[in-house]
């Protein structure tokens, strides 16, 4: 029965995730290769990330429904005035490229703030909320700028105005201090040093960031020297964890469990392709499935996921219990685009 319903739950995002990829795969080719040889342009790209203007957080829906400027990367890189479009020497082909390329940096904040809303609909009279971002990786070393597009997307579609990320892994780079990013009307947004802006009365909202290199969440937390409870998050993230590949699936048990019996707030998971969202479905509807209701267990396709691709180096075709009749196999490969896959879980109200 797992196995059936994790086909069922992706077959959705396996129809729009091939369409997806096939477009990217035909209209853009390699964008590290174009990256390689457009440096210029590729450096210019990743560097001039748009101010915020006065009128772009206009446009919130407050009731959680999602702006019409943030259904795709490609809307919301118009949207923001990311210089793509109609600045010399971008041609078409290189606006996609760009676009591609551009892409894989903001493929966490935007995935993180466009899920916003079905992670804490019912939290809008909160000032402050904080999530944990577990088994975190390249998201933990992404320049500020980046990071900043996850506040303004938040701010279209929820009323909080302080939001803190913890980075929790064994990747997450040492001994990094707080740092606090402000998003304001008046001016462009600033990142510096948290103690630098207390009593910042022009700031609309802010992102704090805190970085704890662990070897898994669970022992952090449980450590006896730790100061960090499971009660501090309002939330947790878990951007492409491979709960369910066959390397990985037995480090994720204990964390899991704390997540799942213990936490139960509201959860935010990736995967990297149709496949992989097919594993973790099956490892939560055999483990996990009594602690919320299934019906909700379907990986959707993200439309800011990554559209850089990678063949899995540790992929070994041999798995019977899973479909691979999906264009994530070509030619015996898996290939795999971060955050390629979504899935929100809630938790029933906790009984008092």
């Amino acid at each position: 029965e797992s196995c059936g319903v994790a086909g069922q739950a992706s077959s959705s995002v396996r129809e729009k995730g091939n369409k997806h990829r096939e477009e990217y795969r035909t209209e853009t080719g390699d964008a590290r290769l174009w990256a390689h040889q457009n440096e210029r342009l590729a450096r210019y790209v990743l560097s001039k990330t748009p101010p915020v203007l006065l009128d772009n957080p206009t446009t919130a829906h407050k009731d959680g429904r999602p702006a019409e400027n943030t259904r795709s990367l490609d809307e919301y890189l118009r949207w923001r005035r990311w210089p793509l479009a109609g600045t010399p020497p971008f041609d078409t082909e290189n606006q996609i490229m760009a676009s591609k390329l551009l892409s894989h940096p903001l493929t966490y904040p935007l995935t993180l703030g466009n899920s916003i809303p079905a992670l804490f609909f019912d939290d809008q009279s909160k000032e402050t909320i904080r999530i944990c971002c577990i088994g975190a990786r390249a998201e933990a070393s992404l320049p500020h700028d980046y990071w900043r597009e996850m506040l303004i997307m938040a701010s279209l579609s929820h009323s909080c105005r302080h939001w803190h990320i913890d980075f929790v892994g064994p990747d997450v780079p040492q001994n990094l201090p707080p740092q606090t990013i402000h998003l304001s009307f008046d001016t462009s947004a600033a990142s510096h040093n948290e103690k630098d802006q207390d009593g910042d009365s022009s700031t609309h909202s802010s992102l704090t960031m805190r970085f704890f290199r662990a070897p898994t969440f669970h022992e952090l937390v449980e450590s006896p020297n730790n100061t960090l409870h499971m009660n501090d998050w309002d939330g947790f993230v878990l951007f492409n964890p491979g709960l369910g590949h066959a390397n990985l699936e037995d480090g994720w048990k204990d964390t899991l469990d704390l997540l799942f019996f213990h936490a139960k707030k509201p959860l935010l998971l990736t995967a990297h392709s149709v496949l992989d969202a097919q594993r973790d479905t099956t490892v939560l509807l055999q483990k996990y499935v009594d602690s919320f209701d299934k019906t909700h267990l379907h990986y959707s396709t993200n439309p800011f996921a990554s559209r850089m691709e990678y063949v899995d180096p540790l992929f070994h075709n041999s798995d019977s219990s899973i479909d691979h009749d999906d264009t994530d196999i070509t030619t015996g490969k898996h290939v795999v685009s971060p955050n390629h896959s979504v899935l929100t879980i809630r938790f029933p109200p906790r009984e008092t």
